[in-house]
């Protein structure tokens, strides 16, 4: 009986701690509110392409045409440098 209420009580403890990573981290990744406005110049994009529920992070994009399509992570760059002019309509509704 010990053998199994311990086993549960490590279970737990290893859930709190795999699940800690996530919201907060991520919070962190992307700025919010004001700061993340500012952190894009006026026009672009605001959310990636490719994860349209993704918030783009503005370190991270892709040119085409002389204009910037923004992405949220280093992968979805990687498809946009694929076939740009696909993002670029999704993007920027061209």
């Amino acid at each position: 009986m010990k053998g199994i209420v311990l086993t549960t009580a490590l279970f737990v403890a290893a859930g709190l701690f795999v699940g800690c990573d996530s919201d907060a981290d991520r919070a962190d990744e992307h700025s919010s509110g004001t700061e993340y406005a500012k952190a894009l110049p006026a026009g672009a994009n605001q959310m990636c392409p490719v994860m349209p529920e993704e918030k783009v992070d503005p370190s991270l994009y892709v040119e085409y045409k002389g204009k910037k399509i923004y992405v949220c992570c280093e992968k979805c760059a990687k498809r946009v440098e694929e076939d740009p002019a696909v993002w670029y309509a999704k993007a920027y509704g061209d």
